[in-house]
């Protein structure tokens, strides 16, 4: 058997997400989103600390992931997640993984990526995924962006397009790790828009040094 730390962490885990779930069959969205803002949110970031969140987070997603794949269809898990993300992201997390509705058009992916730029301001591992190749709105995207501006770390799994590469490069200065696999909207010109920002910036500095130098 594994530590007692994991095995409870795994059945809070479950518990989260069974209540989570259990809850959109019982009350209407809002309400629930509701009380999961004002009632619950506090309890939990007052009492955990970020890093135990961060945990929670990551395998209570694994848990509705699995939940809706077992249904086959659930129209329901994008908005298990927003919930999920309203109750346990605050701007003092440092990583989150999240894998969004691959259904198109999904009423709750604009709201889960603006929960995310609330409080992502402190994320440095973010990760994006869809189940399936889906396209995501390069818009939503660099709001994300504009408010993490500490990842070293993003993964954009099965969603990233020559768009997104261009703002990666834009805006995300202090990323040292990039994984885009799967992303087959990715052309040789998104590629060279990403290493054009980033050989301008690095030309950029060069030039400035060298004139320090001087």
């Amino acid at each position: 058997p594994g530590s007692l730390f994991a095995t409870t962490h795994k059945w809070v885990s479950r518990y989260i997400g069974d209540r989570l779930v259990n809850s959109g069959y019982d009350t209407p969205s809002q309400q629930t989103l509701n009380t999961v803002r004002s009632k619950l949110r506090p309890y939990f970031i007052e009492h955990l600390p970020a890093s135990l969140r961060a945990t929670l987070l990551e395998e209570t997603g694994a848990h509705l992931l699995e939940k809706s794949l077992a249904a086959g269809v659930d129209c329901d898990y994008g908005k298990s997640v927003l919930h999920l993300l309203y109750l346990l992201l605050s701007p003092d997390v440092r990583k989150l993984k999240v894998t969004l509705c691959c259904y198109y058009g999904c009423r709750d992916l604009e709201s889960v990526l603006r929960c995310i730029k609330k409080n992502g301001v402190s994320l440095e591992y973010l990760e994006l995924a869809r189940s399936s190749l889906l396209r995501m709105d390069p818009l939503q995207f660099r709001n994300v962006l504009t408010s993490a501006t500490k990842l070293t770390t993003l993964v954009v799994r099965n969603i990233c397009s020559d768009a997104m590469l261009k703002l990666i490069g834009a805006h995300c200065s202090t990323l040292q790790v990039l994984i885009i696999a799967n992303s087959k909207q990715v052309t040789d010109f998104g590629v060279e828009s990403l290493c054009c920002r980033v050989s301008i910036k690095d030309r950029g500095q060069g030039e400035s040094e060298a004139g320090e130098k001087g």
